[in-house]
């Protein structure tokens, strides 16, 4: 409220707006009150932080409430047909309900994928469908947690022996603090070199983080003096 206007910007874009808190809205009213132009992007369903206290679908209608924001729908991107891995997105985009009352339909709520065939309500794709064999979702089916394991260390050292691609190109994330550090043991006994970091802050209602294991270059962790390097590392391989 005391800064000058022109230490003020005159257009700040908001990106992923459905994650702001009801601090962060009122700090963009004030700044919409001092004429601040504010360019806001959002979909509710995209939400990760309403653990931190963001309030999605509030916050949206907020926007047009009291910063009298005008909605802009993208619409659905243009193609020639749904691919599988569209299939799925919209099956999960409209599954996930409304966390206050809605007017419209639940097909018709912005930032909605597009009502596929097939896809609301949910049902089996015929034998002939092309999205079946059009390579753009893959899936594992595991019968135990250690067939996982070797599978996921497989698909890592294959990447790297047959592809070339880096260490540090490759990362597993997982929700399970546990289950990340037993990953990570496996491909320390393989060989491979890891760096364990925390995307994350563990939130009050679940002790367990979001961990993120990432291949990487001990070198280069000792370079850059990474808080999150774990010591000792194996060195990467030759080559």
């Amino acid at each position: 409220r005391e800064a000058e206007p022109g230490d003020l910007p005159a257009m700040l874009v908001v990106d992923d707006f459905h994650d702001t808190t009801l601090a962060g809205l009122a700090f963009l009213e004030a700044l919409h009150g001092r004429g601040v132009r504010l360019l806001l992007t959002a979909n509710p369903d995209e939400s990760v932080q309403t653990f931190r206290g963001s309030y999605p679908e509030y916050v949206c209608r907020q926007a047009q409430e009291r910063l009298h924001a005008d909605p802009v729908d993208l619409g659905p991107a243009q193609h020639a047909g749904p691919t599988m891995r569209e299939l799925l997105a919209a099956r999960v985009s409209l599954s996930i309900a409304a966390s206050e009352a809605q007017d419209l339909p639940l097909p018709q709520r912005p930032g909605k994928m597009p009502e596929l065939a097939n896809a609301f309500p949910i049902r089996t794709l015929p034998e002939d469908a092309p999205q079946r064999a059009d390579g753009t979702v893959r899936a594992h089916l595991y019968r135990s947690a250690n067939e996982e394991l070797d599978d996921v260390v497989w698909h890592i050292k294959t990447e790297r022996l047959t592809s070339g691609r880096s260490w540090n190109s490759m990362a597993v994330i997982m929700h399970d603090n546990g289950a990340i550090r037993t990953l990570g043991d496996r491909l320390r006994r393989d060989g491979v070199p890891v760096r364990f970091s925390s995307v994350t802050r563990p939130s009050p209602k679940s002790r367990s983080s979001r961990r993120c294991s990432r291949s990487s270059n001990l070198r280069n962790c000792a370079t850059r003096g990474s808080p999150t390097a774990r010591s000792p590392l194996p060195r990467s391989p030759p080559g």
